[in-house]
């Protein structure tokens, strides 16, 4: 696609925006206030915006490889921050998907490049509770997933402790405590690529108990 073809299309985008919406158009030239922020993949399939048909101003969006949101991650935790501590959201969302390349990678036991072996040792390290019989659900089987279930399971177990780290952040948890802001939820989705419909992945939890009894990881057994 030549790249004139965004700014063409920008132009055809913006006059119809602004046609069909003039107030929503000229309150977002001033200022955001989104309700939702929004961790998902980076993968070209699932713009937030565009599977939840949303407006401009209404999701505050990161995306990376694979979904993955750490309490280290400079990156997540100043959106976070930012999302939680200054608009105020109301709800934060994790979102994977259906044939994840970060999540077929790991599964594929091959190298997939020096910076991405090195972020996706999260997702690496929740592969080898997989095959210790953890699942997504927080079940402990006796063995591993049979393999053409790991790669749904591995989505979702993955969606499970992004959540968990969300939970333990100070961000959130301080959000928590405090009786006079507004109620703050997580949320875990997947998108089903066959039908672009979302399905909750996990109970939605909006206080540190709800929390560590939906999204806890266990250690991993040497």
């Amino acid at each position: 696609m030549p790249f004139r073809h965004f700014l063409s299309g920008n132009a055809q985008w913006a006059a119809e925006f602004k046609a069909k919406v003039p107030q929503l158009a000229a309150q977002l030239s001033q200022a955001q206030a989104p309700r939702t922020l929004w961790y998902t993949c980076a993968d070209s399939r699932v713009s937030p915006e565009m599977i939840t048909n949303s407006n401009p101003g209404e999701l505050f969006v990161h995306r990376n490889i694979a979904n993955v949101v750490s309490t280290t991650d400079l990156s997540a935790m100043s959106v976070l921050e930012f999302a939680v501590k200054v608009l105020k959201v109301e709800h934060i969302v994790v979102t994977g998907h259906a044939m994840c390349g970060g999540v077929l990678a790991t599964l594929s036991g091959q190298p997939a490049g020096e910076h991405l072996d090195e972020w996706l040792t999260p997702v690496k390290h929740l592969h080898a509770l997989q095959k210790q019989g953890f699942t997504c659900d927080g079940q402990h089987l006796d063995q591993a997933l049979p393999k053409d279930q790991m790669e749904l399971d591995l989505t979702k177990l993955n969606i499970r402790r992004s959540l968990s780290q969300l939970a333990q952040s100070t961000y959130v948890q301080a959000r928590w405590q405090d009786a006079t802001a507004p109620p703050l939820t997580l949320h875990g989705l997947y998108l089903n690529l066959d039908s672009f419909k979302l399905e909750v992945t996990h109970p939605p939890a909006s206080s540190p108990q709800e929390a560590t009894q939906a999204y806890s990881i266990p250690a991993l057994t040497q």
